[in-house]
């Protein structure tokens, strides 16, 4: 059951308002155990309605006791770039969930003894007198000449979600690419709670199922051919030549899970073929991989249906889950226990950010095979396919689109839209200040009848506003915080238990406010 605001939905308002009275009767589901809690970010049934969220030292209920790299871009490619050599390595945009009473996250670190052979030449510096120049390489943080290090090791951390504290930590590889040796370096790779198990992908282009309670490696799947792709870069770049050029946008991706089935994108930039004889590194063609949550087994594959940013999208219908897939030139359904195709649509979604996706509508920057032109198109959607409803033209926007009820919500300039998903009438234009764009994490995200964005001209922090437009100017307010921030992938906070749950950049942790 998703919320709406509806005036004329008299019955979904009365649950609303008995989830505010009644919160406690309704909280089994609450949790946050994926990428933008169920890969579409709406409401959800269960999860208690907030009267007034704040975050101040009052709310805050903890700091998380394991050190979280803080998602720093890097901004040169020169050895250090312009950034402080003493600020901890990026370790990845991905963004925490929270299931099962715990936190998780993962991210990566530098490891090794084999520098950058490019940065080494900068520094006029040989191997061997960075290796002597080395310090001891301790905890999850890494600084100084390390942060260049050619070899990663991917980390899992299940954190306790009402102390902080660290349950456990796991490595998962010491077999990775630092990507932090690439401008505006990502890997984005938020990780997936599914039936006691979490399931992580590597710098290595290897999947991981772990078992939630206690961090043990149950099963590794290897995404062919990206994994041996991903070692012979690592294995040339050790041996003297230059790390793989491109990885500043590449496996910006999340996984998802329903019913067993654990979707992942394999990654394999399938090029497109232009019609002039070139090609663009970021219009590619990836699949899907359904995997089996418990064993790991490959359950199916839906070829060329992903790209390089498209993370799947669970969408259910009449109590069925199947799987969007997302690519710049077109849409396909999937049976989420076969993989079957279900339809075909002939338009995709081309932007950095996510598209909205309800029970019954779909709005994304519309693109066809062969054109540049975008344009954000509203649609209905069931199991026949998409009907377009309405179309906004090419118009620039700044973060995801999100569903919520009747209503869709993005940023254009400095205000918050929100939008009929069925007309693409704007029902409210709210200033909120200065929006971050590409890479300022401009995301938005919905709980407990709120919306949360960054923006605001106060500097670092999250603006909540009320979902319902006619509440929304009345309940808009800044709260300063310490944000982590991504680039080309969205860095989202978890909630769940009433409680806020974010990466910080300055720190270096998870922080947790409660919000009740």
């Amino acid at each position: 059951m998703r919320g709406n605001y509806s005036s004329n939905n008299i019955i979904k308002n009365l649950v609303l308002v008995s989830l505010i009275l009644f919160p406690a009767a309704a909280v089994a589901e609450d949790s946050w155990p994926m990428w933008m809690r169920d890969s579409q970010g709406g409401p959800i049934a269960g999860e208690p309605q907030l009267r007034d969220p704040q975050l101040t030292q009052q709310t805050r209920v903890w700091v998380s006791e394991a050190d979280i790299p803080p998602g720093r871009v890097s901004d040169g490619r020169g050895a250090g770039g312009r950034e402080d050599m003493q600020q901890p390595a990026s370790g990845g945009f991905a963004s925490p969930i929270a299931a099962d009473g715990k936190v998780f996250h993962w991210n990566y670190r530098p490891s090794g003894n084999v520098y950058d052979i490019p940065r080494a030449r900068a520094l006029g510096l040989s191997q061997e007198e960075l290796r002597a120049q080395a310090s001891p390489l301790q905890g999850n943080l890494v600084t100084g000449h390390e942060r260049w290090l050619v070899s990663a090791t991917d980390v899992l951390t299940a954190i306790d979600a009402a102390t902080g504290a660290t349950l456990w930590q796991t490595e998962l590889t010491n077999q990775g690419v630092n990507w932090g040796l690439f401008n505006k370096a990502g890997g984005g790779m938020t990780p997936v709670y599914h039936d006691g198990m979490v399931i992580a992908m590597s710098t290595s282009a290897q999947v991981f199922g772990v078992d939630a309670a206690t961090g043990e490696v149950r099963w590794t799947h290897d995404l062919m051919p990206r994994h041996l792709q991903n070692m012979a870069y690592r294995q040339a770049a050790m041996q003297g030549d230059s790390m793989a050029p491109r990885f500043n946008r590449d496996f910006l991706v999340a996984l998802v899970a329903a019913d067993g089935i654990v979707v992942i994108n394999d990654q394999r930039w399938h090029s497109v073929q232009n019609s002039d004889g070139t090609t663009y590194h970021y219009d590619t063609y990836n699949s899907y991989l359904g995997l089996d949550v418990h064993s790991g087994e490959q359950r199916w594959e839906a070829k060329e249906v992903g790209d390089t940013r498209g993370s799947p999208v669970l969408w259910e219908h009449n109590g069925t889950t199947y799987v969007l897939a997302i690519n710049r030139f077109h849409l396909t359904l999937h049976d989420i226990a076969t993989g079957r195709e279900i339809w075909r649509h002939p338009q995709g979604h081309a932007a950095m950010f996510d598209l909205a996706v309800s029970d019954r509508f779909v709005v994304m920057n519309a693109r066809q095979e062969g054109s540049r032109k975008t344009e954000i198109t509203g649609y209905a959607i069931d199991l026949n396919g998409m009907q377009q409803l309405w179309t906004w033209g090419d118009q620039r926007f700044h973060s995801n689109i999100l569903a919520v009820g009747d209503y869709g919500y993005m940023h254009f300039d400095n205000h918050l839209r929100c939008f009929d998903l069925a007309t693409g009438e704007t029902v409210k234009d709210l200033p909120i200040g200065r929006i971050p764009t590409d890479n300022g994490n401009p995301f938005i995200a919905y709980y407990g009848g709120w919306l949360v964005t960054m923006g605001g001209d106060a500097g670092s922090g999250y603006t909540f506003v009320h979902a319902n437009p006619e509440h929304m100017e009345a309940s808009k307010r800044f709260f300063p915080a310490d944000v982590g921030r991504g680039y080309g992938c969205l860095v989202f906070p978890a909630f769940a238990g009433s409680t806020m749950f974010f990466r910080t950049q300055d720190s270096a942790k998870i922080e947790a406010y409660r919000l009740r």
